[in-house]
C-alpha cells in the first residue's frame, strides 16, 4: 500500500512538473499583427544598407510588442536585431539587442532594426510584428513605417513606406 501511495504521489508530481513547463513558455497572447516584407541588410566594403521598422503605439496603454526578423530562407535572425528610442544626443538610445518582447509605452515610438551583421553579408526577408495589451479592447494598437537607409563611398540615400498604408493594425 505504501508503494502504491508513493507511486501515485510521484505520478502527480511528474504531471505538475510537465504541465508547468507548458505554462512557463510564454504569456504573450497576440491581439494583432502584421507581416512586413522587404527587410534588407547589406554590408559589402563601404556599401551599407539596412531596414528599420518604426512602430508607434496609438493607444492609451502599454503595448507589448514582439518583432521577429526572418532572412531569405525563413531563418529567425533576431539575434542581429536592435531596439532603439530617441535621445537628447545625436544618436538614438539602444534599449535592447537580440530577440524578445519589448514594451512600447502609450503614444510612444520605438525603432526595430537589423544592424549587427558582419562584413560582407547580404540578408533580405521579412519581419513578423505581433502585439498584445493588458487591455482586451483594442483591436488596432500600432502604426508603422519601413525605412531603408544606405551609404557608400559615393553618398547616402534613404526611402520609406508606410506599413498597412499608414493605418493602424
Amino acid at each position: 500500500m505504501k508503494k502504491l501511495i508513493r507511486a501515485v504521489l510521484m505520478s502527480a508530481v511528474m504531471v505538475v512538473l510537465m504541465c508547468g513547463g507548458v505554462f512557463a513558455e510564454s504569456s504573450f497572447v497576440q491581439q494583432g499583427g502584421m507581416i512586413v516584407p522587404g527587410i534588407t541588410y547589406v554590408k559589402a566594403g563601404t556599401y551599407i544598407v539596412h531596414s528599420s521598422i518604426f512602430l508607434t503605439n496609438v493607444t492609451n496603454e502599454v503595448v507589448r510588442c514582439n518583432v521577429t526578423f526572418y532572412d531569405q530562407d525563413g531563418n529567425d535572425i533576431n539575434n542581429l536585431a536592435k531596439v532603439y528610442t530617441g535621445s537628447a544626443s545625436s544618436a538614438p538610445l539602444l534599449l535592447a539587442t537580440g530577440s524578445g518582447e519589448w514594451d512600447i509605452p502609450a503614444h510612444s515610438t520605438r525603432i526595430f532594426q537589423l544592424d549587427s551583421l558582419p562584413s560582407d553579408a547580404w540578408k533580405f526577408g521579412h519581419a513578423d510584428i505581433r502585439w498584445s495589451s493588458m487591455d482586451p479592447k483594442p483591436h488596432k494598437a500600432l502604426v508603422g513605417a519601413l525605412w531603408l537607409t544606405g551609404a557608400s563611398s559615393t553618398g547616402n540615400f534613404s526611402s520609406s513606406a508606410f506599413i498597412n498604408n499608414g493605418q493602424p493594425f
